[in-house]
């Protein structure tokens, strides 16, 4: 048999996510070029290592043998790989980054010294609302995941940075005009999908002020909330890490209103008691040298309300 590296790494991934489609995106490959390595791989056996019931795929009996087998053999390589690197004095092995949505926008940023410093060190970075990245966690699925609300889940952390969010319209404020809360009640707002954090985030100010929402659109991205605003289908509050680009453009705006921003805290976090791989701490150690810059990056950069640079 002759099946490759790269085609069990594939099947462990697909084992996981049960989703040909999913199992790309994390692998940042195509489609047709994971049904192709499957279609390969499954070729080396008698049996059938996936079946699929009611429409969906699911791994056989056997699929489930192959695919711990895989895992083991795909640990062995980072091994070895790991003996190498130990007589070159580099970290090697894999970093599985996991965060949520909004922290596409920070993530590749922690990330870059790292892998300038660690060329020896594969990243695999998944990018899911916060309900699968606790699902992540908690499979141990992930060595950290980079979230801004904590959840309900034993975690250490290493906390990074503030996370505010404002309310984003595509017209500018009117000078010095802040709206009270209840302002929000006749204007159509924009809601993440149910599981993220900003959603999470604007259910808890919309109740706290007792607003009663005139109508609410769902979208399961911060694009697509974007996207919307600038269509003029109503305002949404956002996380300003998202917009800064469209602040600075001008393309989008925030809108004052009192009792805004508020703000939750970037966070590494990972379950307590899990052990780090030496890629894990590596990546922390990298985060904390280079606090500041990020700080100055994401924090440091003032926007006026009204979009422009201050």
């Amino acid at each position: 048999m002759k099946y490759t590296l790269h085609q069990l790494e594939i099947f462990v991934r697909l084992s996981r996510t049960l989703s040909v489609t999913q199992t790309a995106e994390e692998l940042n490959l195509s489609q047709p070029a994971v049904s192709i390595q499957l279609k390969n791989f499954q070729a080396h056996f008698p049996l059938p290592l996936t079946e699929i019931v009611h429409k969906r795929l699911y791994l056989t009996e056997f699929g489930r043998s192959v695919a711990k087998k895989a895992e083991d053999v795909l640990r062995s390589t980072q091994g070895v790989n790991q003996c190498l690197a130990d007589y070159q004095g580099e970290i090697s092995g894999t970093l599985r980054l996991s965060t949520v949505s909004t922290g596409k926008y920070i993530a590749p940023y922690l990330l870059a010294p790292f892998a300038h410093s660690n060329p020896s060190v594969d990243i695999s970075l998944s990018v899911s609302n916060k309900a699968q990245v606790m699902a992540q966690l908690a499979a141990n699925e992930v060595d950290l995941a980079l979230i801004s609300l904590k959840p309900d889940m034993r975690l250490a952390e290493f906390p990074v940075m503030d996370n505010e969010f404002v309310l984003v319209g595509a017209t500018p404020p009117s000078s010095g005009e802040v709206w009270s809360p209840d302002r929000l009640g006749s204007i159509s707002l924009l809601f993440r999908e149910p599981g993220s954090a900003t959603r999470q985030m604007m259910e808890r100010y919309v109740q706290q002020h007792g607003i009663n929402v005139k109508m609410r659109l769902e979208l399961s991205s911060n694009e697509a909330i974007k996207q919307s605003i600038l269509a003029g289908l109503g305002y949404s509050i956002m996380p300003k890490v998202s917009i800064l680009s469209d602040l600075e453009q001008r393309n989008l705006f925030i809108q004052p209103v009192r009792g805004l921003p508020i703000r939750s805290y970037w966070s590494l976090v990972w379950p307590e008691g899990k052990n780090l791989s030496p890629q894990a701490q590596e990546f922390i150690e990298s985060v904390k040298r280079n606090l500041h810059e990020h700080l100055t990056r994401f924090q440091s950069k003032k926007v006026s309300k009204g979009g422009g640079k201050s």
